[in-house]
């Protein structure tokens, strides 16, 4: 057995808007962890690709940047932006718990990232009315879809073990940059409680954790001491290209691998990247309802700083009229 995972972020950079950081962890029953890391775009081709090229109706998993569509495609008008990240995570996310798709965002928050509602709902752009799901497909077809790829995981001795999402609110990021000095450290603090969450639950089946490496950093042995303090960790690799380490504790075990591009080899990877966009993209769809309720004119934003800054200039003024905390809605960084 080997218990496979992989974690990415999404929101690293912008100027609104969470930081949030995802882990799939797929447990695959018929695979012996010597033996490496499995092409599961291969074993999972029937109802898998990796490319929207050439997917013959198949789910996509790859790449989130690669999967949403720009706001104003000119070729597909009548088609959500988010049409095929929610497609993925959706089906993963009902073949895993063989349910019922979540009716809105709150219900998937609940489901992907407990406890982070009750943060999320004190933060004005970000409580209100649920934004109903799924935004850009129809149920029913998601629900086919679930019901294949299900059959595809079982017949394949695979396993969705969790899909799990950790999102840091404006507020949130500047007060944990403020504590740890670098939005880096910030956004490794959450990768490092995905990697504890994975140590706790499967320690004794020796997981493989795959995480897209971190602002270009290249050594983590120290980051990693100070997340697992009573761990002996080893440094297997630490190279240019990727950085591989084994954590060890009281006959458990866990080999970590940061390295670039990670979504193009590993699927979890590629899933996790795909729910840390879908979850900040569907709390950016009220932060920008709650702007346009007080502005209706306003243009909505994505958060990124150049189009970020355009969106800072047309609030300045509502800022002040209904005393928003600057400092829990601008990110310092």
């Amino acid at each position: 057995m080997l218990v496979y995972a992989g974690i990415d972020e999404a929101g690293y950079g912008p100027m609104f808007g969470p930081l949030t950081v995802a882990c799939a962890t797929l447990i695959l029953s018929n695979h012996e962890p010597a033996i490496g890391a499995p092409k599961l775009w291969s074993i999972l081709r029937g109802a898998v690709a990796r490319q929207l090229t050439s997917s013959k109706g198949r789910i996509v998993v790859c790449d989130s940047k690669k999967l949403k569509r720009s706001n104003g495609d000119p070729d597909d008008r009548d088609r959500h932006p988010l049409t095929h990240l929610e497609r993925g995570v959706m089906t993963f996310l009902a073949a895993n718990r063989r349910a019922a798709l979540p009716a809105h965002d709150r219900a998937l928050l609940e489901i992907v990232s407990s406890g982070a509602w009750m943060t999320l709902e004190r933060t004005p752009w970000y409580a209100g009315a649920d934004v109903p799901l799924p935004v850009g497909n129809d149920a029913s077809r998601l629900r086919i879809d679930a019901n294949v790829l299900g059959n595809a995981l079982k017949r394949n001795g695979v396993t969705v073990d969790s899909l799990c999402c950790h999102p840091l609110t404006e507020a949130q990021f500047n007060e944990a940059v403020g504590r740890v000095r670098t939005k880096a450290a910030a956004s490794f603090h959450l990768v490092g409680r995905h990697l504890a969450a994975i140590f706790d639950q499967h320690g004794e089946h020796h997981p493989r954790v795959v995480v897209d490496r971190q602002g270009g950093r290249m050594r983590y042995r120290e980051q990693l001491q100070m997340l697992f303090p009573e761990s002996m960790i080893r440094i297997l690799d630490e190279e240019e290209s990727l950085s591989r380490y084994e954590l060890a504790s009281d006959g458990r075990r866990m080999t970590v691998t940061f390295v670039e591009k990670a979504e193009e080899a590993h699927l979890p990877v590629a899933l996790a990247s795909m729910l840390a966009k879908y979850v900040r993209e569907l709390l950016m769809i009220r932060f920008n309802r709650y702007f346009a309720a007080l502005r209706p004119e306003l243009k909505p934003t994505a958060g990124y700083v150049e189009d970020g800054r355009r969106f800072l200039a047309d609030i300045e003024d509502l800022i002040a009229e209904h005393r928003l905390p600057r400092e829990h809605l601008v990110r310092c960084c």
